[in-house]
């Protein structure tokens, strides 16, 4: 991410942002631990790390570029059960650490020779459930922690009911799982194919959130508002759509999650000065709105920073910042 807009901050600005209770609605797992944790994890499982990596800030990093650091790297390390705990416990202090007071983490069961997709969720939701417990009565003051399976464009149709049906199986017992997220390339192709298993989230009580039109080159239409048709709870990114849609996503008050550094750093915004942010907020006074880090190993972005950003280029002062971090606590942290 770009130091611009929070280079003009003090030492004092900037602890004021972190001790600030925020929430964090949209986190991947995989993608929130720092690419120094990944090596050590890699070297000591002896396993092969690039010396080497397309960062962002390198010339024509995009949202490209993210995917293939997932798929190439990111994978290759955590594939067993040990390595998903070391990563949900760092990314779990790390959030602690920066002033996240609810935060809801996501992640796509995955099959390999390690594990099947139900015991990775029952990796994830243990470390969760052990992370909490080793903090129970301390004086920092317990960050509530929730989790959503996401469903990933290109899966196939018996995959994606396998994971729907993992969250409708576990939600009941076990209170961190609260629904499900559609994530994944936006440029593979789009998710009509999926709307049988997706129809299955809400009757079930589970939240339904959709990563929504992320690239310039996003689904037709219709697909956005077969989307919309699901009626999902959270909308994530929301970078390239329709003015007409935007109207009923407003009408409707649905919540966004804004991803300003991933927008921007990914390159699907070219500047945080033109980030639909500032149309949402100043133009049409639109409040339900939720600022997130997206993958902060990636992006190399704090929540802290986020906010920094946002208040500067929406010009708004500290109260005004601490009133949205409120509402977004109240709203969500019950």
């Amino acid at each position: 991410m770009s130091l611009k807009h929070i280079s003009k901050y003090t030492q004092e600005d900037l602890s004021w942002a972190r001790s600030l209770p925020k929430v964090e609605l949209h986190a991947h797992i995989n993608g929130s631990v720092s690419l120094d944790d990944l090596r050590s994890l890699a070297l000591s499982k002896n396993l092969p790390f690039p010396a080497t990596l397309a960062l962002p800030g390198d010339p024509g990093f995009d949202i490209k570029d993210v995917f293939t650091l997932f798929s190439s790297t990111i994978y290759g390390v955590v594939r067993d059960q040990d390595a998903l705990r070391f990563v949900v416990g760092k990314v779990l202090d790390a959030f602690q650490a920066d002033g996240c007071v609810y935060l809801e983490l996501r992640t796509t069961p995955k099959k390999n020779v390690a594990m099947d997709m139900d015991e990775y969720v029952m990796v994830v939701v243990g470390a969760i459930e052990e992370w909490l417990l080793g903090r129970a009565g301390s004086q920092e003051g317990l960050m509530h922690v929730r989790l959503l399976l996401s469903v990933d464009r290109r899966h196939s149709v018996e995959q994606a009911n396998q994971i729907v049906d993992l969250a409708v199986k576990y939600a009941p017992l076990h209170t961190c799982i609260v629904g499900v997220d559609v994530c994944g390339d936006p440029t593979v192709g789009g998710i009509r194919h999926l709307v049988p298993a997706l129809q299955k989230v809400k009757p079930a009580a589970l939240k339904l959130v959709v990563h929504f039109a992320e690239v310039a080159e996003c689904p037709e239409q219709d697909e956005l508002e077969t989307i919309l048709s699901l009626n999902p709870d959270r909308l994530g990114h929301c970078t390239f759509v329709p003015s007409h849609l935007m109207d009923e996503i407003i009408k409707r008050e649905i919540t966004m999650e804004i991803c300003l550094s991933s927008n921007v750093v990914g390159g699907t915004v070219s500047a945080y000065e033109r980030h639909h942010l500032i149309e949402l907020w100043k133009e049409r006074g639109y409040r339900n709105l939720v600022l997130c880090t997206d993958d902060r190993g990636i992006f190399l972005n704090e929540l802290s920073h986020e906010y920094l950003i946002a208040m500067d280029i929406l010009g708004l002062t500290k109260r005004e910042m601490e009133e949205w971090a409120a509402r977004c606590v109240e709203q969500y942290r019950k």
